[in-house]
């Protein structure tokens, strides 16, 4: 079974996750997330452990935006991104199983697939 889970961005606490599930899908994970939100140093750790299974993409594009920036609140504004590729790589890999990460901007790709 192939597995692709699609994560915008992403930390070091994630690493041991990726990594079980992998073991758990036979070397069937595949990880697309953004090589413009997710840490340089993270970034090297995932490709180390997934090679050619680590998909990063970049140039994300934000196409509507309402609200303030600047405001401590959480949900102050709301905004609509595009990114590149996004559908094109998910498309790709063919996929069994699509795992998006639940509201994220980048989960209707993974919905609309």
């Amino acid at each position: 079974m192939k597995v692709v889970w699609v994560n915008k961005s992403f930390s070091d606490y994630r690493i041991p996750v990726y990594s079980e599930l992998d073991k758990l899908f036979n070397g069937n994970l595949f990880l697309i997330f953004s090589g413009d939100y997710t840490n340089k140093r993270v970034q090297q750790k995932i490709k180390v452990l997934f090679g050619q299974r680590a998909i990063v993409l970049s140039g994300e594009r934000i196409i509507w935006r309402k609200g303030d920036l600047k405001s401590d609140f959480a949900n102050a504004y709301t905004e609509i991104g595009y990114q590149p590729g996004l559908y094109q790589a998910i498309k790709e890999n063919e996929p069994d199983v699509i795992i998006g990460e639940g509201f994220f901007k980048w989960s209707f790709a993974a919905f609309i697939f």
